[in-house]
């Protein structure tokens, strides 16, 4: 049975529990190589919430913020690209 539910959770041999499963040392590095990404991509979304929950009424502040936010995701993108962090499709926003 224990077997079974580690199986169903997704988790490996001789993990048994989701607390057990921390990133490498590998993966935080490259979490935080990629935070300045995931910054951007939080300030995007937050800026698009703003402007949805305008319910049609967005300000022109609103589409600005959104536009500023969706420019420096691109531009963030644009710097990790260059340093050769390679960031696989549908991870990055825009």
């Amino acid at each position: 049975m224990h077997d079974q539910r580690t199986r169903a959770l997704g988790f490996g041999p001789g993990i048994t529990d989701e607390h057990d499963a921390e990133p490498s040392a590998a993966e935080l590095a490259e979490i935080e190589c990629e935070w300045s990404l995931i910054a951007a991509e939080l300030d995007l979304l937050d800026a698009e919430i703003t402007a949805l929950s305008a319910e049609g009424h967005a300000s022109k502040l609103d589409r600005r913020r959104v536009r500023r936010a969706e420019r420096r995701v691109l531009e963030v993108s644009r710097e990790l690209a260059a340093e050769g962090v390679s960031i696989t499709p549908g991870e990055a926003v825009a």
